[in-house]
């Protein structure tokens, strides 16, 4: 029984790696986004690079650990080697749980720098969903995040 008990504490952790990941996309609205005006401005593309976007939490890392502890104190012997065993597994987990993170949570994007008709310069980064190129017509949707759409 202990075991089954183990098995769902590590796949609660691993699924909370996933639920608190915030999708980054251009094309993804919040709840709280939808019926809110959004002042849109004009602009052109000036520039573009690729970058990459680290959007790693502490989840991972914790979640990681909370896994490894269960699973560590799962070790045969005493209250010694449970103990043991579960700081161990929290290290371990925890080291594991944050690349996991980092992996899943990590990807590449642009960072566009944009001229608005008036002539002011805007520097934008978003993923790659949408990709722009030089010169290409834009709005640019300023709100709780900035976005860049083509016109």
């Amino acid at each position: 029984m202990k075991t089954i008990r183990n098995i769902f504490f590590v796949g609660i952790a691993l699924l909370s790696l996933t639920a608190c990941a915030p999708n980054l996309s251009p094309n993804v609205y919040s709840g709280g986004d939808v019926g809110q005006a959004a002042r849109t401005v004009p602009a052109r593309v000036v520039s573009m690079r690729k970058v990459k976007i680290n959007n790693q939490s502490a989840v991972g890392g914790l979640a990681g650990a909370g896994a490894g502890a269960v699973a560590g104190s799962a070790i045969g012997g005493g209250n010694r080697m449970h103990a043991l065993g579960a700081i161990g597994g929290a290290v371990v987990g925890g080291l594991v749980g944050s690349e996991v993170d980092k992996m899943m949570h990590s990807g590449y994007g642009y960072e566009y720098v944009l001229r608005t008709n008036k002539g002011n310069l805007v520097s934008v980064t978003q993923t790659q969903d949408l990709q722009l190129r030089k010169g290409q017509r834009v709005y640019i949707i300023y709100g709780r995040r900035t976005r860049i759409v083509p016109r």
